[in-house]
């Protein structure tokens, strides 16, 4: 969640005050980085050596100064021990451990571990930071080297070791040897991944190929006679790859290393304080403005792969369907032409790479985030807009115990969006969810729910709107800064929905969403649902640009920009959600509970803490008298009867206990044999579970009515396979439950009925 721009603005006239020497700062500080400070250069003789500018340590120097004017913390740079931040760098640079020795490490901390902050912070000084960049290069040259000559000897496929994939916490080889020895598990083991590949999506389009159904690729059996007939070809693959991730490194730029040292050290401020590049900058400004052509899909670089890390509402990748937070882009084609590998690419190339021209094709061979296999998807670029993202609804008709029927309205919120964030329209999400709920009301929706799963967060002023139709002069959120403490309450004259609330929230509601969902559920308007706990985020940015920082700044001057941490915000009750999350008040078991995912697994994030309550909170009449102790007793029984007993709740839960072990699983045998066992298994045991799917789709699919803010029809997922929503089934069950513990002999004829669904004239 970032701030308003007036509040940008202050704290920038701040700094330019506090910069108001900066010209005379600027020339001393480029003089005595390149004269005065001490420079550590490792020789290297195949490759050419990178090195930083004048204009870059001018740039660091700046960037760290906004931070430890601005940050929330009011830390600095100088707290963090150099060990620890030459340590963490190792392991961003390195992050297999699979191209430096501990011996190479050793000799890194000793000639850097005693000036990397004193001289970031005194000069701009990033030599550290190069010289471990060089010395990376000339390894992963010889290394690729290494590689070309060993592909070309045989394997053996019939041994009984393993390798261990992530190597994250794994410790770095202690000599040469060892590491020869690591990286023969480590090709045997790339070797059967491409053995075992489906050569559909090797040869896709082709006319000799027919491309397999969803149904096929997850049911067909593979042979070890099959599997080899494709050696020499995965041989030629995995040389190739070797030889594009070199490529890659070699042509890594100042600008990465600047950008990937300085945010190392970022870090330790929190998680989301962060350095960004000129040209990273642009990228962030594009990406704000929602003007790209692309897929609708952020990305984000894992250990030098392009990670899904959100799918956009709205965007060509959610319409597809094919797609899901945390497959693994392994290559980019432009429409028919041959697939481009983009591992080991720096992330801005390869989203360079998958955005286009509007209405050009792009495929994408994809691995699944559970390791079942690799897939192409085909996909049409899109500019992907706000109005593209906004909120919609629908009408549910939900038959209780009695067979009575209650008529429940779902709205999807998206995203907290508003004029600041792109709309060109005027859409703010508190005016189009207010919208919605009027159109709802002439159904005679009894109660309603608020879909924040996939919600990442927004504009703060929305966040309070929002919650400002279901309160009454309410507290929402209290916003903390360095030394002091702001309260935002919802308007009185705004409530427009005072009838059961049900929000449903997930690992992915973060910022906005969890104000939203926190403050309601502290006030006792709302049940909340969903996963273990939401995001944690619980904190506010700004970003800055670094040209904005100076008191005169020339046009041909292209600097980078800083996001700092400048706020922390608290529940009208006074506690932080910051790491925690919001815990629902009925939670069902999911995937993402165990996934290192929140704001609690990033390094450096701020600690979870609380502050005083605000005063005498308002209690809602007649919001809270909705459901009292003993009707949460009795939808929490409900609910247990229904997992107990209901076949839908059984296939979930042993699905979920097989995704968490195939999650789970990190060290794969380097034996053919044993892992085409293994891949046939897996792949028996997922039709299974598919083809129960399709028969709970056709038996516990609710009726509804979809509802849109546009009069156009919402855009279908013509390749996206049916799949059966546990979350949205169950929140309308416990919205079932309380409708009917509230009204338990009133029989409440809706509007509609099953299969007579009509339209409405309104809408």
């Amino acid at each position: 969640m970032r701030n308003s721009g007036i509040r940008e603005k202050v704290f920038i006239l701040g700094i330019i005050g506090y910069f108001c020497l900066s010209p005379v700062l600027n020339a001393a500080t480029s003089q005595s980085a390149s004269t005065a400070c001490p420079s550590h250069k490792l020789k290297l003789e195949n490759v050419t050596p990178l090195d930083s500018t004048m204009m870059m340590r001018m740039e660091a120097l700046l960037f760290f100064r906004v931070v430890d004017f601005m940050h929330v913390q009011n830390k600095s740079i100088s707290n963090f021990p150099d060990e620890a931040i030459l340590k963490e760098y190792l392991d961003l640079v390195d992050p297999t451990k699979m191209f430096f020795t501990q011996l190479d490490v050793d000799r890194f901390i000793e000639n850097h571990a005693s000036h990397v902050g004193q001289h970031l912070k005194a000069y701009g000084d990033m030599d550290p930071g190069f010289a471990l960049i060089n010395q990376y290069r000339q390894r992963f040259a010889e290394r690729v080297a290494w590689i070309q000559e060993r592909l070309d000897q045989p394997f053996d496929f019939k041994g009984t070791g393993s390798f261990l994939v992530d190597r994250k916490k794994a410790s770095f080889c202690a000599n040469r040897q060892e590491l020869d020895s690591l990286w023969e598990q480590r090709l045997t083991h790339e070797l059967i991944n491409e053995l075992l590949l489906d050569s559909s999506s090797e040869k896709h389009n082709q006319s000799d190929i027919t491309s397999p159904s969803d149904d096929e690729k997850v049911s067909r059996v593979v042979t070890e006679q099959q599997a080899m007939k494709r050696l020499n070809t995965a041989i030629d693959t995995i040389k190739k790859r070797y030889l594009d991730y070199n490529k890659w490194v070699q042509l890594i730029e100042p600008m990465d290393v600047q950008e990937l040292f300085c945010n190392t050290v970022a870090q330790f401020f929190d998680a989301h304080t962060s350095f960004f590049s000129a040209d990273s900058m642009d990228e962030f400004s594009i990406e704000l403005k929602n003007s790209l052509c692309g897929i609708g899909a952020v990305l984000k670089d894992d250990n030098g792969t392009c990670i899904i890390q959100e799918i956009m509402a709205g965007g060509p990748a959610e319409r597809n369907g094919q797609l899901r937070v945390g497959d693994k882009i392994l290559a980019v084609a432009q429409g028919d032409q041959e697939f481009v590998n983009i591992q080991g690419m720096r992330l801005r190339h390869a989203v360079k790479l998958i955005r286009g021209g509007k209405g050009t094709m792009v495929r994408l061979r994809i691995q699944s985030d559970n390791n079942a296999g690799c897939s192409v998807v085909e996909l049409i670029r899109e500019e992907v807009k706000l109005e593209d993202r906004l909120a919609s609804a629908k009408v549910f008709w939900i038959p209780d115990a009695n067979q009575r029927l209650h008529c429940i309205g779902w709205i999807d919120v998206p995203a907290f969006y508003g004029e600041e964030s792109g709309s060109t329209t005027g859409h703010t999400i508190s005016n189009d969810v207010k919208t919605l709920i009027e159109r709802l009301k002439q159904f005679s929706v009894e109660g309603l729910i608020l879909d924040m799963r996939r919600n990442g967060g927004g504009l703060l002023t929305e966040a309070v709107n929002l919650s400002g139709l279901f309160l009454k002069n309410c507290p929402v959120v209290q916003i903390k800064r360095r030394d002091e403490c702001v309260p935002l309450c919802a308007d009185a004259n705004h409530c427009v929905w005072e009838g059961p609330l049900l929000i449903v929230t997930s690992r992915f509601s973060a910022s906005a969403a969890e104000i939203v969902s926190g403050a309601l559920q502290v006030t006792h308007r709302a049940l909340i649902f969903g996963d273990r706990s939401t995001h944690g985020k619980g904190t506010v940015q700004a970003f800055i640009e670094l040209n904005k920082a100076l008191p005169v700044s020339s046009p041909n001057t292209r600097l980078g920009a800083a996001n700092v941490t400048i706020q922390k915000w608290y529940l009208p009750d006074g506690s932080s959600i910051q790491q925690r999350g919001i815990t629902p008040d009925m939670i069902l078991p999911s995937i993402w509970d165990d996934q290192p995912i929140g704001e609690a697994d990033c390094p450096h994030a701020l600690p979870w803490d609380v502050i005083n309550s605000m005063p005498s909170l308002p209690i809602q009449d007649p919001s809270c008298c909705l459901l009292s102790n003993e009707g949460r007793q009795v939808l929490l029984q409900r609910e247990q009867k229904r997992v107990l007993s209901h076949p839908a709740y059984d296939w979930y839960a042993r699905q979920l206990q097989f995704n968490r072990k195939q999650v789970a699983k990190k060290t794969y045998s380097i034996n053919l044999s044993e892992r085409i066992q293994a891949i046939n298994e897996e792949r028996r045991v997922r039709q299974a579970f598919s083809d129960e799917e399709q028969t709970l789709l056709k038996t516990y699919s609710p009726i509804y009515w979809p509802l849109s803010l546009s009069h156009r029809a919402p855009k279908k997922k013509p390749n996206a396979k049916p799949s059966f929503d546990l979350f949205q089934y169950e929140a309308l069950e416990i919205m079932n439950d309380w409708l009917q513990w509230l009204h338990p002999a009133i029989t409440v004829e809706p509007q509609w009925c099953y299969g007579q669904v009509a339209r409405a004239g309104a809408f």
